[in-house]
C-alpha cells in the first residue's frame, strides 16, 4: 500500500511540473511583441465612459512587471479627470495563444468605487475571478485590447 501512494505521489508531482512548464512556455512565448521590446512597459490612456447618457472622463497608467518565468503582474492607477486621488489595482495576467490573456485581480484599492463601478459590479458578478482579453491593435505607439467578457475597447499609449 506504501508503494501505491509513493507512485501516486510522484505521478501527482510529475503532472503538476509538466503543467507548471507547459504554462510558462505558453505564457513566455505569446507575450506581445510590446513586453517582448520593452521587458516592462507602461501604458497610458485617457477614456470616457458612456453609461445612461452620461459620461465621465478618466486616465489610467499600467506598468507591467514580468518576473523570471515570464509571469506578468500589470499595476494600474486609476483616477477621474481633476481628482488628485489615485485609485490602484493589481492583477496578474497570463498570455494564453492566439493574442489572447487571462486577467485575475489580486488586490483592489477602492476601484470598486470608482468611475467605472456599474461595469465593475456586473464584471464581478458575471466573472467573479478571471477576465479574458483579446489584443486587438499593437505596433510600437498603441496597443488596444477587448475585453472578451465585457464587449468593451480599450486602446492604451505606450510610455517610454
Amino acid at each position: 500500500m506504501k508503494h501505491v501512494t509513493k507512485i501516486i505521489l510522484y505521478i501527482y508531482i510529475f503532472l503538476s511540473l509538466f503543467c507548471f512548464l507547459t504554462l510558462v512556455i505558453v505564457n513566455f512565448s505569446n507575450r506581445p511583441e510590446v513586453i517582448k521590446q520593452y521587458g516592462s512597459p507602461a501604458f497610458y490612456s485617457e477614456k470616457e465612459l458612456f453609461l445612461n447618457g452620461d459620461s465621465s472622463a478618466y486616465k489610467e497608467l499600467n506598468s507591467i512587471i514580468t518576473d523570471l518565468w515570464g509571469f506578468s503582474t500589470v499595476q494600474a492607477s486609476i483616477s477621474t479627470k481633476g481628482e488628485v486621488k489615485l485609485y490602484n489595482n493589481t492583477y496578474s495576467i497570463k498570455f494564453l495563444g492566439n493574442d489572447v490573456m487571462s486577467s485575475l485581480t489580486l488586490t483592489n484599492n477602492n476601484y470598486d468605487s470608482m468611475i467605472e463601478k456599474d461595469i465593475f459590479l456586473v464584471n464581478q458578478r458575471s466573472f467573479p475571478r478571471y477576465e479574458f482579453f483579446k489584443i486587438a491593435y499593437e505596433d510600437e505607439h498603441f496597443i488596444c485590447t477587448t475585453s472578451l467578457n465585457l464587449h468593451t475597447v480599450s486602446c492604451r499609449t505606450i510610455v517610454r
